[in-house]
């Protein structure tokens, strides 16, 4: 089993919180990148929803959860370092 498909088991049997921390990082890695750019943040039920746009036109929204700048760092490192050694982003 490659690291990654060893984090996305591991990923799956976490709570929501954390799931939803998960793709809203990526989502960042992705800007930080160029593969994707911010296009509006707007309220959503609990917490500000970011839509966003791939290189390839796609659109899709991902809620903002509640974590600190330092856990949202981290969190982009691992998944930086995990997607790394798969081939990267």
């Amino acid at each position: 089993m490659t690291e990654l498909a060893a984090f996305a088991s591991l990923l799956d049997a976490q709570p929501e919180p954390a799931r939803a921390a998960f793709a809203y990082c990526l989502a960042v890695a992705m800007v930080q990148d160029g593969k994707s750019r911010l296009v509006e943040t707007r309220p959503g039920d609990t917490s500000p929803v970011c839509v966003f746009e791939t290189v390839a036109g796609d659109m899709f929204s991902v809620a903002k959860p509640r974590i600190t700048k330092e856990q949202e760092a981290a969190l982009i490192d691992h998944i930086r370092d995990i997607l790394e050694e798969e081939g990267g982003l």
